[in-house]
């Protein structure tokens, strides 16, 4: 709890992986990767409970020796196309009906192990810094100033910047450039009172270097986190 706010933490689990067969399970320096984030998340000053919402029995019994509470996913929400938000919103359901509300949700991405208890609290002091009812966060890393000239062509085929800014500008230097971030999917914070969508007008940034920001999908990203892990 922070600020009288309680706090729960979102672990989605399904079991349908295509890039890497089972990879919320798979052994990453000695636990299953979906351990590191539980325990990150159970060490949390402020966080009050963590839940994992799976498809999967046996994702259950893990996560559940890990000290997590488990939510059963639905089919209709455990296939490729299923919304991560929808996930959310019917987890909140099952968890309000068992422990009353909660303030606070934050979704923790259950592939990025090299984010840490340190990373989960400081995101949530920021969160909780400012007073705004529709406030949300979301975890990302720094890119280059000369990505701010990253362009997309339009129907009728010409060029424009993504950023239109950019497009107005009669002289582009590197160093004027406006910082640009992207987001990593290690952190979401967002207010129970709106589940639906994890971005608005009034989202802010947390930011974590690039590689405490790799997110697992493939076996050449599980084994670049390894290494990671043991020279960050």
């Amino acid at each position: 709890m922070i600020l009288n706010k309680r706090l729960f933490a979102f672990i989605g689990a399904r079991s349908g992986s295509k890039g890497l067969v089972d990879k919320n399970i798979k052994m990453f320096h000695g636990k299953p990767l979906i351990a590191w984030t539980i325990e990150a998340a159970l060490n949390s000053e402020y966080i009050d409970k963590v839940f994992v919402s799976t498809d999967s029995d046996k994702y259950a019994e893990i996560c559940q020796q890990y000290g997590a509470e488990v939510i059963d996913r639905p089919e209709y929400l455990s296939n490729d196309d299923s919304s991560l938000a929808e996930a959310l919103q019917h987890a909140y359901e099952q968890i309000k009906a068992l422990h009353g509300e909660f303030n606070i949700a934050l979704n923790l991405q259950a592939t990025s192990p090299l984010r840490t208890r340190k990373h989960i609290d400081e995101a949530i002091e920021l969160y909780t810094s400012r007073d705004n009812e529709e406030l949300r966060l979301f975890s990302c890393y720094q890119l280059e100033p000369k990505y701010a000239w990253i362009m997309k062509c339009n129907e009728q085929g010409y060029a424009h910047f993504v950023d239109n800014n950019e497009q107005i500008k009669t002289h582009h230097a590197r160093q004027k450039n406006n910082s640009i971030y992207m987001p990593n999917g290690a952190i979401y914070i967002l207010p129970t009172n709106d589940l639906s969508k994890f971005y608005n007008n009034t989202s802010i940034p947390y930011v974590m270097n690039q590689a405490e920001s790799i997110d697992i999908d493939t076996i050449q990203d599980f084994e670049l986190a390894e290494q990671l892990y043991l020279h960050p």
